[in-house]
């Protein structure tokens, strides 16, 4: 006779948080995973939160400028706010709610080449990380409530992005140093996803980017019998 025992384990994302393009994007360009969206004076705009405001959090993108130097809008919130991370002439900026320069890079991007950038937001600061590695840290920084927030561009034409995106995800966590650097090192992999919030893997194309968060549930049966044998059975369910 044979017996099972059962477990499972269950990572549930939030629901779907699609969000809109506008101006001129062109979809299904290389990017770093699949495929990526070339901006060239188009913007994307959520209709939600998309940072939490009263929790640590860790926003990830990856990037590929077509210029160099080029100034444009990685994540940027609704008009009267500042709350901003983007691209700029010197490298990379981040710019709290006040309208200062939290965190400013200096010659550390170049047009062609894909770039892992990271802003991790916990109780002691805020840090930026560039391919994995730490660049500067900071005071913490408010985060705005707004139910608008734009990817690629601000709410009118200034500083929109000039270049590929791909692979934003937002975690309601503070991400550990060694879970930033394999965002790097192993792009198509998400770490630590029961707190995944949003996840745009920008492989649609038309206007509509999809939030691909998803919920899982792993079972593991096994075999109590002499014999042991484990069986995984995964069931993946599509946030709708």
């Amino acid at each position: 006779l044979h017996g099972f025992e059962s477990t499972s384990t269950t990572y549930t994302s939030s629901s779907s948080n699609d969000a809109t393009a506008s101006g001129t994007i062109s979809t299904g360009a290389s990017g770093i995973v699949g495929n990526a969206w070339d901006f060239g004076g188009g913007k994307v705009t959520t209709s939600h939160q998309l940072l939490p405001v009263s929790s640590d959090y860790t926003l990830s993108t990856w990037v590929n400028l077509d210029t160099n130097p080029s100034s444009g809008i990685l994540v940027r919130v609704s008009p009267n706010t500042e709350f901003e991370l983007w691209t700029a002439a010197l490298g990379l900026s981040y710019e709290g709610t006040a309208g200062n320069e939290l965190i400013e890079l200096t010659g550390d991007l170049s047009a062609g080449t894909w770039y892992n950038v990271v802003l991790v937001h916990s109780a002691s600061g805020d840090a930026v990380y560039l391919n994995g590695v730490s660049k500067s840290t900071d005071a913490i920084n408010t985060i705005p409530t707004s139910s608008i927030w734009f990817l690629g561009g601000r709410e009118n034409t200034n500083d929109t992005l000039d270049g590929r995106m791909d692979q934003m995800a937002v975690w309601s966590v503070a991400l550990s140093p060694s879970q930033v650097a394999s965002l790097y090192s192993s792009p198509a992999t998400l770490p630590n996803v029961s707190d995944l919030i949003s996840h745009y893997d920008f492989e649609q194309t038309g206007t509509t980017l999809e939030d691909t968060s998803i919920t899982s549930t792993v079972t593991t049966l096994s075999d109590k019998s002499t014999n042991s044998v484990n069986i995984i059975y995964p069931t993946i369910t599509a946030t709708i």
